[in-house]
């Protein structure tokens, strides 16, 4: 603290260290210095002059020194204070600390001989505060019964300070042993992200390192004494991180579909760094990875290992799909004749489609299910108009045209297959269904109310209670 006083003093008056050390020193006795600064010319600086350069570093050192006393003081100021060493004796020092303190002036005093009673000097030395320092490093070193003592470390001979605690590992950090080799280190470990979030794998854990005191096994933490022979053999790396795909908590998760009527269980894929992968990819370092909660048309088809020709059309939940459409959890898939399909449900890809031929078996259905033939066709009656009075040749002549109008014939009672909550349910007794009717055929008790919102679903979108449904839709309720 008082070197950086004198720095202070010398980069105001141009001079080298030694000469500021005096210019600070004589303030004490004199009102004014006089000196020579670089250049050679001779200067001359009164106390007050000497004291306003070093006003700013004297009130920083003591806000410091106070900050720390409270600090270890619990956030409280203290008492009283005693001020020991050189930087303490310079002018305003004791008062701006006991401001910083907030405590009366008379509290803070500078000491020197009373600290140092017991002490006696060879020669005549004034017994003062600069003298506290140095004489207290001096009886911390007498003071003490330790000795230095000399150990071998991988056939090295080391001097250690002896602390009455030495251990092994106080010789292997002296001896600059690295401090990853004492202790087992871990393989290479694999960094990646999963569906946003960053994920670590850990390599495994090499072995220790191998210690021996005196030809003796040793742990690190082992006493150690004068003339002991320590060997180190450095630890080693376990092996890299490895992991597949398969073995993601995240790829424990499988699709439930309906592929022609029967239940299949589809394992998740997933997409890493854009690419579809398998269950059985080893992840790499910086992969970025996403879990896909649907398949593609095309990869139910190749998961089940089914070839399709021209003459077949992939419908999913009754409507006809490409290889690109994505079938997500509970949908359902077919796959049939292209010629089973009404116009209506042909899409513009199969517009140029050749018409059927002479013989070919068309089965005709309602466009919300194309698999239910148990609809009303569609009659027509004939009915006489009423008669015309026309004139022919001069003579009346009465004309009566048949006229036609549509006639509905009621569609007929049926049942159909539902899959409700992943589980099948069969509706029976009426022509035409709606989702309310769900409800006679279900346990479900929609009066008591488990959640907020009450769930309506049919082929992944909430819909109403009246809300028609046909054979082969696919049917959530729950309370959310």
């Amino acid at each position: 603290a008082g070197d950086s006083l004198t720095e202070a003093i010398a980069q105001h008056c141009l001079v080298d260290f030694n000469t500021a050390e005096k210019i600070k020193r004589s303030i004490k006795t004199k009102q004014s210095i006089e000196y020579k600064d670089i250049m050679g010319l001779p200067q001359k600086i009164t106390k007050k002059q000497v004291l306003a350069v070093l006003d700013e570093r004297i009130r920083d050192m003591t806000k410091q020194v106070a900050d720390k006393m409270m600090e270890l003081n619990g956030g409280k100021s203290v008492s009283a204070v005693f001020i020991v060493g050189g930087g303490g004796k310079i002018d305003n020092y004791e008062k701006y600390l006991a401001q910083h303190l907030q405590i009366a002036p008379e509290r803070v005093a500078l000491r020197g001989e009373e600290v140092m009673q017991k002490i006696r000097f060879r020669e005549k030395i004034k017994k003062d505060s600069l003298l506290v320092t140095p004489i207290g490093i001096c009886l911390n070193y007498y003071e003490q019964t330790n000795n230095f003592i000399y150990v071998t470390f991988n056939d090295e001979r080391i001097k250690l300070y002896d602390n009455s605690s030495l251990a092994i590992v106080d010789a292997a950090m002296h001896a600059n042993f690295p401090n990853d080799g004492l202790f087992p280190k871990r393989g290479k470990e694999i960094n990646y992200s999963i569906n946003g979030t960053k994920k670590i794998c850990r390599g495994e854990l090499g072995e220790a390192a191998v210690i021996h005191l005196n030809g003796e096994e040793a742990d690190l933490y082992r006493p150690i004494h004068a003339n002991d022979v320590i060997t180190v053999e450095e630890s080693t790396a376990g092996q890299p991180a490895s992991l597949v795909l398969g073995k993601l908590p995240e790829a424990k998760v499988a699709i439930a579909v309906t592929v022609n009527g029967s239940k299949v269980i589809l394992p998740e894929f997933a997409l890493v760094n854009g690419e579809l992968k398998t269950p059985y990819y080893e992840i790499q370092d910086g992969d970025q990875i996403e879990m896909l909660n649907y398949y593609t048309v095309a990869q139910v088809k190749e998961f089940m290992d089914v070839t399709l020709d021209d003459s077949m059309v992939v419908l999913v939940n009754n409507e006809i799909a490409e290889d690109t459409t994505k079938v997500y959890e509970n949908f359902s898939i077919k796959w049939v004749l292209k010629t089973q399909v009404p116009e209506g449900y042909i899409p513009a890809k199969f517009s140029d489609l050749p018409e059927p031929e002479e013989g070919d078996e068309i089965k005709h259905f309602e466009k919300p299910d194309p698999f239910n033939d148990n609809v009303g066709e569609e009659e027509t009656e004939e009915i006489d108009e009423p008669e015309n009075a026309q004139e022919l040749n001069g003579e009346k002549v009465k004309k009566t045209k048949k006229a036609q109008k549509p006639k509905k014939v009621p569609k007929e009672i049926h049942d159909i297959g539902l899959l409700v909550n992943s589980k099948p349910v069969t509706l029976h007794g009426k022509a035409e269904y709606v989702f309310v009717d769900i409800f006679d055929s279900i346990d479900f008790d929609t009066k008591t109310v488990g959640g907020t919102t009450l769930v309506t679903t049919v082929n992944g979108e909430q819909v109403e209670f009246m809300h028609p449904i046909y054979h082969g839709d696919v049917v959530e309720i729950y309370w959310k």
